[in-house]
């Protein structure tokens, strides 16, 4: 047990979260046209998204595996809205192990000096069933809330 608990003091961790939205990013949409691609390519976007969740998870496996030698990792996690998410990745669910690292960007109208005391229960923040943890709430400045930290 204190082996183990020894280990854990040695690991530095924390949660990338990749940026899935059709503003300021580069997902093929049904007007992108890349290297031939002209109508929206969903299999190349959950691609990008799987690769970046595998090797977070590679990654992570490596660095606990190298935790007597103060391992790092970061685990994965998904920043969208189902109005940004659904045309992306064909309405996909969020991919497993992502449900406690997903922060839902929705903004309401709520006053950034006025932060809502939870999660707003609308349907505009939930992928497929799944609620965020993290809440932006307001965008200029950055407004958030959350339920719990990954």
């Amino acid at each position: 047990m204190a082996a183990g608990q020894h280990r854990a003091k040695n690991l530095l961790t924390g949660t990338i979260f990749a940026d899935i939205e059709t503003s300021n990013a580069e997902w093929l949409t049904t007007d992108s046209k890349v290297s031939g691609y002209t109508k929206n390519n969903v299999t190349l976007n959950n691609a990008v998204i799987d690769g970046f969740i595998g090797d977070m998870n590679q990654q992570k496996l490596s660095a606990v595996a190298a935790a007597a030698a103060g391992g790092t990792y970061f685990s994965a996690g998904i920043y969208s809205q189902p109005s940004k998410w659904n045309p992306i990745t064909g309405n996909r669910r969020l991919p497993i192990g992502i449900g406690d690292s997903y922060w839902g960007c929705y903004y309401d109208g709520t006053d950034f000096d006025s932060p809502p005391s939870a999660i707003s229960t609308s349907t505009k923040l939930s992928i497929q069933g799944v609620k965020p943890t993290i809440w932006q709430y307001h965008g200029d400045p950055d407004g958030d809330i959350a339920t719990s930290l990954p």
